[in-house]
């Protein structure tokens, strides 16, 4: 059940608060700012203009200027502005969407490494480890006793010290999942068990 939770927490939490999906979310919201932006052009722009004029003594005038503007909705580039912030808008969605499901792929191959990397330590500690280490005592014992050559000792030191390489592969890969799921997360995991 723990470990359930722990999943679903790193794929919903963490995705939610990575830096991508922060930045695809920004994406977003800027793409439809162009589209409102661009719907804005059909609407009439008025501009009015006034000031005074001053030619000399006795002359004084006030200038007054009124423009108005408005665009055909359906004719030049103010169609094909508003076809490319659509099509935008919709590129931005899928990259969102692209971003979201990659973090929660990472969260998952991070969860599936440290499960994978957790058994083989936990496997070390209760059978090859102490295995390793009884096979090369009695290994030696035989040797000085003269019961073994030296060629099996080399042998059997050499499977031990694959054992050993074997576990601290497995270590680091276990220490490499946990510092995915903490990055993934953005806060330490503390595991007590």
């Amino acid at each position: 059940m723990k470990r359930t939770f722990l999943l679903i927490l790193l794929i919903g939490m963490g995705c939610s608060s990575a830096p991508e999906t922060q930045g695809a979310a920004f994406a977003s919201q800027s793409a439809a700012s162009a589209v409102r932006a661009s719907r804005m052009s059909y609407l009439p722009e008025l501009k009015v203009g006034y000031w005074p004029q001053d030619f000399g003594s006795g002359y004084n005038a006030h200038g007054l200027e009124v423009g108005f503007r408005f665009a055909l909705p359906f004719v030049g580039s103010s169609r094909t502005d508003r076809e490319k912030a659509r099509i935008q808008l919709r590129n931005t969605e899928i990259q969102s969407v692209q971003v979201s499901l990659n973090l929660k792929k990472e969260a998952e191959s991070a969860w599936h490494g440290f499960e994978t990397a957790k058994g083989k330590v936990v496997q070390f500690f209760q059978k090859n480890g102490s295995l390793a280490q009884e096979l090369l005592q009695l290994t030696r014992e035989g040797y000085q006793l003269g019961q073994l050559d030296l060629l099996t000792v080399l042998d059997t030191q050499r499977t031990y010290l694959s054992v050993q390489a074997e576990y601290y592969q497995s270590l680091k890969d276990y220490y490499v999942s946990v510092i995915d799921m903490e990055r993934l997360l953005g806060r330490e995991l503390v595991f007590t068990n």
